[in-house]
């Protein structure tokens, strides 16, 4: 079975000869002996960069030889194996909030406040709910300024208070949700039935008989 390094190896085999240099010379320019360079040579032991280097010096290579090898010949193709990424598996909530975004609905939530954290918003405005739920409307019509993002560590939106803060609210913080969905258009009532006009009675009529 052909290696990668075979093609490579021959080249140098044949610059060797073409120069008329024999292996113990070319061996004791770099530093190793002629035994373990005709291994070197024959592929049975791995060239590290540096042997490769010097031999390049003693044989007087440069950059314009080394690119006349043919690429095909100094390695084999290689194609990454892709590994699939595991599907995750959205909790309830993160499935809850999902169908609101998308549905833009108005969203109210109410927040365990202990299990906020870090959350990224001011402290000023959950200093009144510590120890309670902290409430949060999502209006629909500002969706789209919150830039939703729903993943593993919660739900992250953009919030206005006294200026724009990167909120992230955990899943675990979630007391409650709250839909306000838009009312439906009204229904038209049905056409009133209209009764069919009755003719109206024949009147007595006199006429003239001879």
């Amino acid at each position: 079975m052909t290696r990668p390094s075979d093609a490579v190896l021959t080249w140098l085999r044949e610059r060797i000869d073409a120069r008329g240099l024999k292996t113990s010379k070319v061996a004791k320019a770099i530093g190793l002996k002629t035994p373990e360079f005709r291994k070197l040579l024959a592929g049975e032991t791995p060239m590290l960069l540096d042997d490769f280097v010097r031999l390049g010096d003693v044989l007087g290579l440069d950059a314009n030889d080394v690119a006349g090898l043919p690429a095909a010949d100094l390695a084999t193709t290689f194609t990454p194996t892709e590994v699939p990424e595991p599907e995750r598996t959205p909790c309830q909530a993160e499935l809850l909030f999902k169908l609101a975004f998308d549905m833009q609905i108005d969203i109210h939530v109410r927040f365990i406040e202990a299990e906020l954290g870090e959350w990224g918003g001011p402290d000023s405005a959950r200093t009144a709910f510590v120890g309670k739920d902290m409430p949060i409307q999502l209006m629909a019509q500002y969706h789209r300024y919150m830039e939703p993002q729903l993943d593993d560590a919660g739900l992250h939106v953009t919030l206005s208070f006294d200026t724009l803060y990167r909120c992230t609210f955990p899943w675990s913080s979630i007391r409650a949700v709250t839909f306000v969905p838009f009312a439906p258009p009204p229904v038209a009532p049905p056409p009133a039935k209209v009764k069919p006009t009755e003719p109206a009675p024949a009147r007595p009529t006199l006429r003239l008989v001879k």
